[in-house]
């Protein structure tokens, strides 16, 4: 399916090439036009990005930005997006995923292709827009950890994304540097080090921030006291997630908050 937006246009869907090319053992090499972003989730062939073999095995992400010459080695099997560049801040993001990755996202993205199939057989064009924009976010995110995590050795690589989705999937429960460090199978001193080394940040304060952007997201959706939001999103007491808040977003909870609806109740004409 192509969708037309804004900023261009887009197609997305499920690619095999033993039901498209089923006698084909290589494809024509060509150059890519288009962003070509494709999600594996089982092994298969091997693509060439400007030479390059990159053999494809689970979890595999492959963006080939415009530009760049292609050809694989069938069979292939995968979910993609085809994205027009157009000069759009979705081709800056764009730009800065790296070529190739491993995620142990990989379901997300796949799940968020099937999402945009099931809207498109009800002409949901909104629903498949808003799907697009979650995977492209979801994409500059995982890269970016990605970049950071490759700056270590094997092992270290291993024990850092552990301990991130460690970080992500108990943020809200009592999150020790020990809890953490157990996950990824090291000492708390020697992963507090290699935590840093790739991250840029120690896992408390990593941990903080992740808090401090959820408890955000609360304020302006969910209706619950501040002392609520603070216990939810895992700080100890509301005047530690007060200060906390403050420190890293320049207001108080209650501020941000309050801020947030003068610009929804603002009558002077202008979006603020």
């Amino acid at each position: 399916m192509n969708v037309e937006i804004k900023d261009g246009k887009y197609g997305f869907g499920i690619f095999d090439s033993g039901k498209t090319f089923p006698n084909q053992k290589l494809t024509k090499k060509h150059t890519v036009e288009n962003y070509e972003i494709e999600f594996y989730t089982e092994p298969c062939g091997t693509t060439y990005v400007n030479g390059e073999p990159c053999k494809i095995r689970p979890g595999r992400v492959l963006c080939v930005k415009p530009g760049t010459e292609r050809y694989s080695e069938l069979p292939l099997r995968s979910h993609y997006l085809k994205v027009s560049p157009t000069g759009s801040e979705i081709d800056r993001v764009l730009d800065g995923i790296l070529e190739k990755f491993i995620s142990e996202k990989i379901d997300k993205y796949t799940s968020a292709i099937h999402e945009m199939l099931s809207a498109e057989s009800r002409s949901d064009k909104l629903l498949c827009h808003a799907k697009f924009l979650e995977i492209i976010a979801l994409l500059a995110e995982d890269s970016r950890r990605q970049a950071q995590i490759r700056t270590l050795a094997g092992g270290g690589r291993d024990a850092v994304s552990r301990g991130l989705d460690y970080i992500e999937e108990h943020f809200a429960e009592r999150c020790t540097l020990e809890d953490i460090a157990a996950y990824a199978h090291f000492s708390p001193v020697y992963f507090h080090g290699i935590f840093k080394k790739a991250i840029g940040k120690t896992p408390n304060e990593y941990l903080s921030e992740l808090r401090i952007e959820k408890a955000k997201g609360m304020l302006l959706i969910e209706n619950m006291d501040i002392a609520s939001i603070a216990a939810a999103v895992g700080f100890s007491s509301q005047s530690y997630f007060n200060y906390a808040f403050k420190a890293s977003v320049g207001k108080t909870p209650s501020e941000y908050r309050e801020r947030s609806l003068e610009k929804y109740f603002s009558y002077d004409g202008k979006i603020h």
